[in-house]
């Protein structure tokens, strides 16, 4: 497969046809030997000699530092020869001498993204912003790495509960049930007016309760992981933060049964009086 020179950087390539003109027309003066180095490595890379182009590439660097493309094109020929962390080593110094070159911090984050390291590639994607040329591309990484670590995330979950049923016990009259975004579970206690928590590796398990709550019975579980508890007995919704904190956010609902939420509202059906009661939480405290 070709490698893809950096286009973005014209004038250097160029030079392969004519030194004398880039050297006359630059901004900058490079040294006349790195530039008839970093030609020779162009050549070598169009012949798909990429050793030698790598070694062309580092001669033109050793000879003049400030030849940023040297850098570019020696990280693009490691990739192309497997040698991934010279790779990333090499566009992270160029990087650090020009950290605005969206070009250099692109490729590094499809490399990243190429190796499956997708937090990693983020990193560097998301500082392209909707000025570069790359952003484009850059989004349609950031969708897929973020795709990826879903994937990824699930796929542990599913290793790690890798049965087809299991029984826990050690509960006292177990009524709702409900789960968070890290994979805990919740089970409402109703006879003990406990609730209790139990860790995705289903190893750990830690009681919540309060003097005001009485009967837990139905639960639900916000956006950001708060819990909220019927109070059948007790008449009223507990809510008990992703921190622990226990607290009475509702009071005088006869015999709250069920809970569920969607788009932030909290539905709590109201056995005694045969209602539905439907509650914003963010007007909540």
């Amino acid at each position: 497969m070709k490698i893809k020179i950096n286009l973005k950087k014209v004038c250097v390539s160029l030079m392969v046809l004519a030194c004398s003109c880039f050297i006359a027309g630059s901004a900058h003066s490079y040294s006349s030997e790195a530039v008839r180095f970093y030609n020779q490595g162009i050549e070598n890379v169009k012949n798909e000699q990429y050793e030698e182009a790598a070694e062309n590439f580092r001669k033109a660097i050793f000879q003049d530092k400030s030849l940023n493309d040297a850098y570019f094109n020696l990280g693009s020929v490691y990739r192309e020869l497997g040698e991934t962390d010279k790779a990333k080593e090499i566009l992270s110094v160029l990087l650090r001498r020009d950290p605005f070159d969206d070009e250099a911090v692109f490729y590094l984050g499809k490399l990243y993204f190429d190796l499956e390291e997708y937090e990693s590639a983020l990193v560097y994607l998301n500082t392209i912003t909707d000025l570069s040329l790359r952003h484009d591309n850059a989004r349609e990484l950031i969708f897929s790495a973020n795709n990826k670590i879903e994937e990824k995330k699930l796929s542990e979950i599913k290793t790690s509960r890798d049965w087809s049923k299991q029984t826990l016990d050690g509960f006292d009259a177990p009524a709702g049930v409900a789960g968070d975004s890290e994979g805990n579970i919740y089970i409402a206690n109703y006879k003990a007016n406990v609730i209790q928590k139990i860790s995705d590796d289903l190893k750990q398990r830690k009681n919540y309760t309060s003097e005001e709550l009485q009967g837990p019975l139905g639960l639900a579980v916000d956006s950001e992981d708060n819990l909220y508890v019927s109070g059948y007995i007790s008449n009223n919704i507990i809510r008990i933060s992703r921190a622990g904190e226990v607290k009475v956010i509702l009071k005088d609902v006869q015999k709250p049964y069920y809970l569920s939420i969607k788009d932030d509202i909290l539905y709590i059906t109201e056995q005694e009086n045969n209602t539905l009661i439907m509650v914003n939480l963010w007007e909540l405290e």
